[in-house]
């Protein structure tokens, strides 16, 4: 697959999770016994994602930034100053510009250590900060990969993320880090005596051996780990088979949030080959993380590992494929100013309560930036910002890329777009693979009363009802400058104001406050917020128009509905809510928005 023409790999990996495998018969624990088990159904085939692994060496996490999996740690590309590229045929991140940073995440108490394996274009200093705070300085060889221990302080404050920040004086080249305690012990790893070692920068990660074999074999030195997080299907279980020469085990483990990791098998490795069957029927419908620990003298090979469901069961949670699609994008909604996640909040939005309380509302899903055309890209095609380009202001997307409405034009889907954003335009590269684009800066409707009128007479007027549509609608209420009609700005605040907080006479009111050129007194932050609060609740009585239209008016289904927010709570969120309206069904399930495999599984 190649990076311009990265096609859904979130949609393909839901595919996969449909794909039966029948298990006829398997041993039991006692004598040898063959007995038959009911027919499974692959939900998460563990080999196909090992990008999804998190990969560790003894208590040390290991981060290979060149593969899909690191591009957590550079947040995709964004404001961290790292693209992907091949340094001398090794698959790292490059940064230029004298400034890059990593996200360090910390699962450690006390003192820890980072192991950075990095080059710098002409050699010299590499500083490195913590938080904002300097912790080391280091000299590079010119030209040379090479790795650079920096130790960590012990107050961190526990679990979480950190920003680790590098100055250096032209390129930067990283292939990859380690952190873990300072204190941590290194395992027995490596090669057996006489065995030449493999290639890679200290220990070989597990990797996937299985060409020319029938089935997929992750290769697992002693010493390492891999684990995979997931929601535990229906009567779900971890298959795998195991195979070695006997001087190594593998133990599995199983982790929920919050509580102590739990061991619940180790065998050892077997010339011939051992099953491995473990029971997670008990923690059905719970998010856990899987981990496959290698020990002993010997590598392990494992088959096959999989989570798989009950046949019947994977076939009664799946819902009728889609009959439409509604995407409908919010520009700077505040997650607190929601009552699905705050429930606390002033701000009335009876439109969107009543469709949260028949969707899956999604608490903890984020947008890749916090400007409109990287994260939209993102949204439209799974794509990470340093893959789709599409990051600065003057950005246009390549046609080389694969929109979702290109995605869903062949399989029958009519495309349209009803679009107020400016970024959001044929200007910069969103117009292709849509049948109908419809921009504000042609039609002049840019607020959402109108947007509603567009919607709601193109759903009237569609030449067919019957078939099957995308629809991306994205309103720009309530972005700045702030007008909400006089009704909804005083259920927040009913008193006179004359003073500066008004956008009447300066729509950038905004950008001069944060650069300090305006001084706003207590009366004009309330007065602020109120035209802010005013706003959603005002674009919430359109949103429920445009709902209650696809109940009654162009659709001759009941919505089927799923939501979920898409950016980090920030002072500027952008909210996303998709409808789906499947035929003959009042309900259905929703995909997950989460980097495993879907949490609830749906029909795209």
């Amino acid at each position: 697959m190649t990076e311009g023409r990265h096609r859904f790999l979130h949609a393909r990996s839901r595919v996969v999770s449909c794909v039966a495998l029948i298990a006829l018969t398997t041993c039991t624990a006692r004598g040898g016994v063959r007995r038959t088990e009911p027919r499974r159904a692959v939900h998460y085939a563990l080999a196909d994602h090992l990008e999804r692994a998190e990969v560790r060496h003894g208590e040390r996490l290991v981060v290979d930034l060149g593969t899909p999996g690191g591009a957590k740690y550079t947040r995709g590309g964004w404001r961290t100053g790292f693209v992907p590229g091949s340094v001398d045929g090794t698959s790292a991140v490059t940064a230029r510009g004298g400034t890059a940073a990593l996200v360090l995440p910390v699962e450690f108490e006390g003192p820890g250590r980072v192991a950075i394996r990095l080059r710098v274009g002409g050699g010299g200093w590499v500083s490195f900060w913590l938080d904002g705070e300097k912790i080391r300085d280091a000299g590079v060889p010119e030209g040379q990969w090479h790795t650079v221990k920096v130790d960590l302080p012990g107050d961190l404050g526990g679990r979480g993320e950190h920003l680790l920040s590098m100055t250096y004086p032209d390129r930067l080249d990283v292939d990859g880090f380690r952190v873990g305690p300072r204190d941590a012990t290194r395992p027995p790893s490596g090669p057996r005596k006489g065995e030449a070692p493999d290639p890679g920068w200290d220990e070989t990660p597990p990797r996937r051996i299985d060409e020319g074999e029938a089935a997929p074999i992750v290769f697992m030195a002693p010493g390492w780990s891999l684990g995979w997080s997931f929601e535990v299907p229906e009567d779900g279980r971890f298959l795998a088979r195991l195979r070695g020469d006997g001087r190594g085990w593998v133990k599995v483990v199983v982790e929920e949030d919050g509580r102590p990791a739990t061991e619940v098998t180790r065998l050892l490795t077997s010339r011939k080959g051992r099953d491995v069957d473990v029971d997670l029927s008990h923690l059905e419908g719970r998010v856990v993380r899987l981990h496959l620990v290698a020990g002993g003298d010997a590598a392990a090979r494992v088959a096959t590992p999989r989570i798989v469901a009950r046949h019947d069961a994977e076939e009664r949670s799946l819902p009728p494929p889609p009959r439409n699609v509604l995407l409908f994008l919010v520009d700077t909604v505040r997650a607190d100013a929601l009552s699905p996640y705050a429930p606390g909040t002033r701000v009335r939005t009876p439109g969107l309560d009543a469709f949260a309380s028949r969707s899956a509302v999604f608490s903890a899903s984020h947008s890749q930036a916090n400007l409109t055309k990287p994260s939209v890209a993102t949204l439209l095609t799974s794509m990470l910002p340093w893959q789709h380009r599409a990051y600065v202001h003057s950005a246009v997307l390549s046609d080389s890329v694969v929109l979702l409405p290109e995605h869903l034009g062949p399989h029958g889907f009519h495309t349209e777009a009803i679009v107020t954003n400016g970024y959001i335009s044929d200007q910069f590269g969103f117009r292709q693979g849509w049948d109908t684009f419809s921009h504000s800066t042609q039609t002049g409707h840019n607020r959402a009363e109108l947007v509603a009128d567009d919607v709601l007479a193109w759903l009237d007027e569609r030449e067919s009802a019957f078939e099957p549509f995308f629809l991306y609608v994205h309103t720009v209420d309530p972005h700045s400058p702030y007008d909400p009609p006089g009704d909804q700005l005083r259920l927040y605040d009913d008193r006179p104001y004359c003073g500066t907080a008004t956008f009447d006479a300066n729509p950038f009111l905004l950008a001069d406050v944060r650069e300090g050129e305006v001084q706003l007194g207590e009366r004009d932050v309330e007065h602020l917020r109120a035209l802010y609060d005013g706003e959603i609740t005002y674009h919430d009585i359109h949103f429920a128009r445009i709902v209650e239209g696809l109940r009654h008016g162009g659709s001759p289904v009941t919505p089927c509905s799923c939501s979920w927010r898409t950016t980090a709570r920030s002072s500027s969120i952008t909210a996303a809510w998709v409808t789906a309206t499947p035929s003959g069904r009042s309900s259905c399930t929703c995909p997950s928005s989460s980097t495993g495999p879907a949490s609830r599984t749906g029909a795209w």
